[in-house]
């Protein structure tokens, strides 16, 4: 029962498919699943958006239509994962997530820019996920800047270290 970087969509919902647009994506979440040694079962922990968003844990439903890619990270998220108490309960940063419109605008002219609206009290789902590996010291994590993170870029930050791994094994 290993950690693993979780990535999801809801083709229905009208945010989850502006990020995908934005981001030219296929998704539009991530999350971290975890095997929680209290409840003795797979959870979720996540900065979900809607009503009264925040960072929170859920128990993981493996079966939910939504999830579209599971990864098992190449190295440990543990020490991020003990920091990450700090974290739940903080409010999901609606206005950080509206920022990386601008974030995004930056990439497609080429242009590095800061997310002009994120707040240091509050976290959308690939900027929890990027500080846990931040806070992990996972290799090659120092290059996430958390607050311009979206989950596109976490994902093809895990299929690049898949394809160096299954490089350097040939």
């Amino acid at each position: 029962m290993s950690t693993r970087i979780g990535f999801s969509t809801d083709p229905k919902n009208f945010v989850s498919r502006v990020i995908r647009w934005f981001t030219k994506s296929t998704v539009s979440h991530c999350f971290v699943v975890y095997y929680d040694t209290e409840w003795k079962r797979d959870m979720v922990l996540e900065s979900e958006g809607g009503l009264g968003g925040s960072v929170r844990i859920v128990k993981f439903d493996p079966d939910s239509p939504y999830i579209v890619k599971l990864i098992t990270p190449r190295h440990s998220i543990e020490e991020g994962m003990d920091r990450v108490v700090d974290y739940l309960g903080d409010v999901y940063d609606y206005g950080g997530l509206l920022g990386m419109a601008w974030v995004i605008l930056g990439r497609w002219l080429k242009k590095k820019w800061a997310n002009p609206w994120h707040s240091s009290k509050a976290m959308f789902c690939s900027e929890l996920v990027a500080q846990v590996l931040i806070d992990s010291k996972y290799p090659g994590a120092m290059q996430l800047d958390p607050p311009t993170t979206d989950p596109e870029l976490l994902l093809k930050f895990f299929e690049k270290e898949a394809e160096a791994s299954s490089t350097d094994a040939t």
